[in-house]
């Protein structure tokens, strides 16, 4: 029987599930989107779901070579993205720009769409005191 035709077995050119996670975790891009979905998670354990996701990464490039060229020891590493794992500013930082991944924040969309109507509140009641409108750029 081939390995397509037994229950659960991975088809023999694409490999195992994890065997392809693991190599397209190499790609910034994917690597980036694949944190991004795990970050955003809010549900219980989420601390540890990230941090698994940190270390999928750091595997996929190989840990040592990710230690190495992070400058992070690779106990570190290993510590840092361990279930219960606290790694600090600086590892997370490090690591990222090894794995060509930017860190950033953005508001929250509730948080966004309040401060965009106290501005544009702001904005008005401006307004109404002067007498005038704000112009538009470009006029």
């Amino acid at each position: 029987m081939s390995a397509k035709g037994k229950k659960g077995a991975a088809s023999p050119d694409r490999g195992t599930f994890g065997e392809l996670l693991k190599e397209q975790l190499t790609d910034p891009e994917f690597a980036a989107a694949y944190l991004n979905e795990h970050i955003s998670y809010q549900g219980p354990d989420s601390q540890d779901l990230i941090l698994q996701a940190m270390k999928n990464v750091a595997e996929a490039h190989g840990m040592s070579k990710a230690a190495e060229e992070s400058n992070i020891p690779r106990r570190t590493l290993y510590h840092a993205f361990a279930a219960g794992g606290n790694p600090t500013l600086d590892t997370m930082r490090q690591f990222l720009h090894f794995a060509g991944i930017e860190f950033s924040f953005k508001a929250a969309a509730a948080h966004h769409s309040s401060r965009r109507t106290r501005f544009k509140r702001a904005v008005a009641k401006t307004n109404a005191r002067s007498g005038r409108g704000l112009k538009k750029l470009g006029e």
